[in-house]
């Protein structure tokens, strides 16, 4: 597989990928800065623990976090991602404001590796606070090969050959027909983190940037959770239950799993004027029947032989993330979690200071 710059797509790049540079338009009651505007964004990475730090998030009461954990509003090259296209319809994700809540805060974990969503978020909030979640880039991309299988995006039978049409499908070729956004199937790409964060470092100065390694999280999530908060500047709840979310799992039947992934147009008709009438978003029941489709389960083991491969594949990325983040990653490549260190204070960068 050919090494490639981070974002160098094609110029014909499917159109399910949207065009680099497109900005979110601001309506003139919503200025840059404006307390409607969220604060704090978990912005990646995917199947690296962001979901359960949201949930625990979200149940801290002077936090306001959007529902869903992921609108990617400001992801604005990857369109069929966002939830919301308009910042009133977004802005209406978070729930209302009470007396206790201080911040808003989303989710999105594809704004690290999208090119338009950080700009786009510090057009509207330039003081914002990020949190970035890694992990070993091997175990990532096979967590995600399974999550985009699941979700239809994916359709080849093994993580291996997924990998190995990288090329064909940066091409525009090979990409599934039910792939909603081409490019978060290129699991070596998105998955080369040490050029994404490089990338956030470029924009935002370091002091608002917290990075948390998967490992440090599995190891002890409480701790990370009060370093969150600290970062963030909001007092510790006391919270001490840290039960695991979005584990890994598989479901039963792949047939059941197209027809609610991928529902028909008559049986939208149908529910839209149901939603109406009770007046809201959602009914339940897709949720409620996938839950029962699907059961926990592990992955299979990648062959020693492909996961060497892997190895050598994220090497030079996983180098400049060690570099970037003053921690040693060398367990990583041979298949072992990484050592305890310190996560509660922020590493320097030369990178810090080269902002745009």
């Amino acid at each position: 597989m050919n090494d490639v710059t981070l974002g160098s797509f094609p110029d014909d790049w499917p159109a399910r990928d949207g065009p680099v540079g497109v900005m979110i338009d601001i309506p003139a009651g919503l200025a840059p800065g404006a307390a409607d505007w969220p604060t704090l964004y978990i912005v990646g990475a995917p199947k690296c623990g962001t979901t359960a730090l949201a949930h625990y998030l979200s149940e801290h009461r002077q936090i306001a976090f959007s529902r869903p954990k992921e609108p990617h509003f400001f992801a604005t090259d990857m369109p069929r991602m966002r939830i919301a296209t308009s910042a009133e319809d977004y802005l209406a994700l978070f729930p209302g404001q009470t007396g206790g809540t201080q911040v808003r805060a989303e989710g999105s974990v594809w704004y690290l590796y999208s090119e338009t969503a950080i700009p786009n978020i510090l057009s509207v909030s330039p003081q914002a606070r990020f949190f970035v979640m890694l992990r070993n880039p091997i175990d990532a991309a096979h967590a995600l090969y399974t999550q985009k299988l699941k979700s239809l995006d994916e359709d080849c039978p093994s993580f291996e050959k997924a990998f190995r049409l990288e090329d064909e499908r940066r091409a525009g070729r090979a990409i599934p027909q039910t792939c909603r956004t081409p490019k978060t199937i290129l699991y070596g790409e998105a998955c080369r983190y040490g050029a994404q964060l490089e990338r956030l470092l470029r924009l935002v100065d370091r002091s608002r940037v917290k990075i948390i390694l998967f490992d440090d999280f599995c190891r002890d999530a409480g701790r990370a959770y009060r370093d969150v908060l600290d970062f963030a500047g909001l007092p510790d709840d006391g919270r001490t239950s840290f039960p695991r979310v979005n584990e890994s799992s598989r479901v039963l039947s792949q047939a059941l799993n197209r027809l609610l992934r991928r529902p028909s147009l008559l049986r939208k008709a149908l529910a839209r004027p149901v939603k109406k009438l009770i007046g809201v978003r959602h009914l339940g029941v897709s949720a409620a029947i996938k839950r029962l489709n699907t059961v926990k389960a592990s992955r299979s083991p990648l062959s020693p032989a492909f996961r060497a491969e892997l190895a050598g594949y994220f090497a030079d990325d996983v180098t400049r993330l060690a570099t970037l983040i003053e921690r040693d990653l060398s367990a990583w490549m041979e298949g072992a979690p990484i050592r305890q260190a310190s996560i509660s204070r922020p590493v320097t960068s030369s990178l810090a200071l080269k902002k745009r």
